[in-house]
């Protein structure tokens, strides 16, 4: 994340549009210095629109390469959750994962009511939801960067 911040820098940037989930949009991306052979950054962009009118109107978050496959596990985990629990009377119960850069997913049951939810920033960020489908398009949205970018 630094590197596309760098004051004095020349950074080149590729995105790879990996799609949308209602008013999210995923792209995987490969940063490096100009001139530079390796990229310094390989890693996924995470656009989310505000759907609750509590915050700014969008925010952006960066996960890099190193933690794809703990989210990619986590959104497995969810969705297998999902599925299971489906036709189960449950009292309020939240199931997220939290990244390093603040990108939020996860979804929540009240009796057999399902919803996801996904935000980007510091606590109180842009936040949508979405219908429970959505944790299974972000994880083969999150499967196919993963793919693409270790051949980067």
């Amino acid at each position: 994340e630094a590197l596309l911040s760098a004051r004095g820098t020349v950074v080149v940037q590729e995105g790879y549009a990996l799609g949308n989930v209602g008013p999210i949009s995923l792209q995987a991306i490969v940063v490096s210095e100009a001139g530079q052979q390796e990229p310094h950054l390989r890693g996924l962009r995470v656009d989310v629109v505000d759907a609750t009118g509590r915050s700014d109107p969008a925010s952006v978050s960066l996960i890099d390469m190193d933690e794809i496959a703990r989210l990619s596990r986590a959104l497995v985990s969810m969705v297998d959750l999902a599925s299971a629990w489906k036709l189960v009377d449950k009292p309020y119960t939240e199931v997220h994962y939290t990244t390093k850069g603040d990108f939020v997913v996860g979804f929540s049951q009240r009796k057999q009511d399902q919803s996801a939810f996904i935000s980007s920033g510091p606590a109180g960020a842009a936040t949508t939801l979405a219908d429970i489908q959505a944790l299974t398009q972000l994880k083969d949205m999150v499967q196919t960067a993963q793919g693409l970018l270790q051949y980067k």
